[in-house]
């Protein structure tokens, strides 16, 4: 291991076991700025970084402390998330800083945005410290990717949200939602059926997101939400 990014060319698959626990870490490259990646096999290396988060169900975004967060990592970050990837942000080399970890944490959440949710962890890889902490931290984000809602449970939800937080009209007409039902998992995944998918604006999207991670008692993942015409 180097402490330069961009030193590791290839991915390297390493299986884990804690406790009962078995997992399979992927060590990548690490990705340079684009204007410092200059030769063929540096490209590849990043193509092949990008096609292990495809593969990853959870991805750690190794950050260096000193460093701050810069455009790059806010665009992994996004891409990972986007990718609906469940999603730890390590902030490492903790050891060389003399901040506190409180400020840090305040200074640089905000600049994630709209995934400010994402769990966030100061680390030092060189001593070892809070390092054991972010295994609980997968296991306890896979879980949270795992978890599903019974039918019951999720429209009562729906009925609920629908008649506290009604949906704007629709080229005046009144959109509703009908009835919801979960497809997946690894994220959760859910399907609900109106009758103006068109109809359902960004931000009563984003809402619905985030009443339903309050329902379903998880936060740090994504959840996705499609809309289908009832027939």
């Amino acid at each position: 291991m180097h402490e330069e990014a961009g030193t590791t060319r290839d991915a390297i698959d390493v299986v884990i076991e804690k406790g009962k626990q078995k997992m399979i870490l992927v060590d990548t490259a690490g990705i340079k700025k684009k204007s410092a990646t200059k030769t063929r096999l540096e490209k590849f290396s990043v193509i092949k970084s990008l096609k292990a988060i495809d593969k990853s169900d959870i991805v750690c975004l190794l950050i260096d402390a000193a460093q701050g967060l810069t455009h790059q990592d806010l665009q992994l970050a996004h891409t990972v998330w986007e990718a609906h990837k469940g999603l730890i942000v390590l902030i490492n080399k903790w050891d060389l800083m003399k901040a506190s970890m409180k400020q840090y944490m305040e200074d640089i959440t905000p600049q994630f945005g709209e995934i400010r949710e994402v769990p966030i962890r100061c680390i030092s890889a060189a001593t070892g410290a809070h390092c054991d902490a972010v295994w609980k931290q997968v296991f306890d984000l896979w879980k949270a990717m795992q978890k599903r809602l019974t039918t019951a449970v999720l429209n009562a939800w729906l009925e609920k949200i629908v008649v506290s937080h009604p949906l704007p009209m629709y080229k005046q007409r009144d959109v509703k939602l009908y009835y919801a039902t979960q497809v997946g998992v690894s994220p959760p995944r859910f399907l609900l059926f109106t009758n103006y998918p068109q109809g359902i604006p960004a931000d009563y999207r984003r809402y619905l997101m985030r009443q339903l991670k309050k329902a379903m008692g998880v936060e740090g993942i994504p959840v996705v939400l499609s809309f289908r015409v009832k027939k």
